[in-house]
């Protein structure tokens, strides 16, 4: 008897392919935020780069959890730095870690 596979997800891509946007769950104000302190964000878009219409449905709505490992003031501004740990899907927890590969400017209109 041959053994049983799945149909689903048989294939997995390198992971170093997937792009995601996050919006992040948790407000950053840069009084009270320390380093150490818990993060956590929502996936808003998932895609195989470069790979047209490789949309991965699967992950969206996740929820991305870490830490912040640092809060610089920087004269006017704040730097904060984040490392995610764990990958939620559906109640299905797994490591997680990413590489910043685009930081959107800062935009004003999003403080609301």
């Amino acid at each position: 008897m041959a053994p049983k596979t799945s149909t689903t997800h048989d294939v997995m891509r390198d992971a170093s392919e997937f792009v995601l946007s996050l919006v992040s769950d948790t407000p950053f104000d840069s009084d009270p935020t320390a380093a150490g302190d818990a993060i956590s964000a929502t996936i808003s878009e998932a895609h195989v780069e470069g790979a047209k219409g490789a949309e991965l449905a699967w992950l969206l709505g996740a929820t991305v959890r870490g830490r912040i490992t640092r809060v610089e003031h920087r004269k006017t501004t704040f730097l904060f730095a984040v490392a995610f740990e764990t990958l939620d899907v559906k109640g299905v927890v797994s490591p997680f870690y990413a590489k910043l590969i685009h930081n959107p400017p800062f935009c004003a209109a999003s403080r609301a």
